[in-house]
């Protein structure tokens, strides 16, 4: 009889032990995703931020040869830095895809930065978009905003207040 028993004993896990591994699992789970998911979203704002300031050196590089950013054009940004997808416009065509408004005399928010300049904007793919404005002789100004219609446009920045801080 005590065969049996040791038989038994060594046949596997119980219904019990089993529900207990699940709950614990699916606990691990139930605090992971969420750190994983906001995890992701910071790091595409970081991403924007970063394509932002990238893109501001370029203009400013291209600023020092044109001595104004009134004649800058996409393709001399392109040839400053290559490793941003540069969009002919003032909209961006998807997310990390950065917008260039180079026409406004910029307003924006609670900041009127003068003519000419150059405004930058980029979808960071959260729903949000970024900023960058830089007149002549001046430092760059950033801010976010909302998207509008699924996409950033440099229109919106209008709504958008502006600080010296990214």
């Amino acid at each position: 009889m005590d065969t049996c028993r040791d038989d038994r004993l060594e046949a596997g896990f119980t219904i019990l032990e089993l529900i207990v591994v699940l709950v614990i699992i699916t606990a691990l789970m139930a605090i992971a995703v969420p750190t994983f998911l906001s995890a992701r979203s910071t790091a595409n704002v970081r991403a924007a931020q970063s394509d932002l300031r990238t893109a501001l050196v370029a203009a400013n590089t291209v600023y020092i040869d044109a001595q104004s950013f009134e004649n800058m054009t996409v393709t001399d940004l392109s040839a400053a830095e290559p490793s941003i997808h540069w969009n002919d416009g003032p909209t961006t065509v998807g997310p990390h895809t950065l917008g260039v408004d180079l026409t406004h005399d910029i307003a924006t928010g609670n900041t009127d930065v003068g003519q000419p300049a150059i405004l930058l904007v980029e979808d960071a793919g959260n729903g949000q978009c970024w900023y960058a404005v830089q007149a002549d002789q001046d430092s760059p100004y950033y801010g976010e905003g909302p998207q509008s219609g699924g996409q950033c446009n440099a229109d919106q920045a209008v709504n958008v207040p502006l600080s010296r801080i990214l």
